[in-house]
């Protein structure tokens, strides 16, 4: 099977692709998320539409199907985007996605004046801390959360260069 992705920012028209999206990725993997499809049923049209007044999203496709996500946002701080809600389908784990989803977030953020790309992940999601420590991400902290979600900052310094 060919590992071709499509990525693309979508916009606010578009809502219903991340709402289908998201509802699958809460739904497939509820550890994952500090929400949970049971909460995210409950918006509204508005409420889905709402969310792309906090920054950009990117959508993977393959062969018709949107199989990952990431959305970006800026930070209070300056010079400082964070990413959330990066999910990968199964159909397309292991396939590099994770890499070309947090290389594209990774150029728009630069575009948008970022120096650096925040992010939390839960402390049980092993194969999500593996990607962002393989694609250059550091853990900075341990967040506040419930007891079954607790989630660690990781952070990228966007201009670092490669030591290998």
């Amino acid at each position: 099977m060919s590992h071709h992705f499509s990525l693309s920012v979508i916009d606010a028209q578009q809502w219903r692709r991340w709402k289908a999206i998201r509802l699958a990725a809460l739904a497939e993997a509820p550890y994952a998320f500090g929400s949970t499809y049971e909460e995210a049923l409950t918006f509204t049209n508005e409420d889905w539409q709402s969310h792309f007044n906090r920054g950009p999203y990117l959508i993977a496709q393959q062969e018709q199907s949107d199989v990952g996500v990431v959305r970006l946002a800026p930070g209070d701080e300056p010079h400082v985007w964070w990413l959330y809600s990066l999910w990968v389908a199964p159909v397309a784990r292991g396939t590099g996605l994770v890499e070309q989803l947090l290389a594209m977030a990774e150029e728009i953020a630069r575009r948008n004046g970022a120096a650096e790309l925040r992010l939390d992940v839960a402390r049980g999601s092993v194969r999500a801390l593996a990607a962002y420590r393989r694609n250059g991400y550091a853990a900075l902290s341990s967040s506040e959360g419930s007891e079954d979600h607790e989630e660690i900052v990781m952070q990228k310094d966007l201009y670092a260069t490669s030591s290998t």
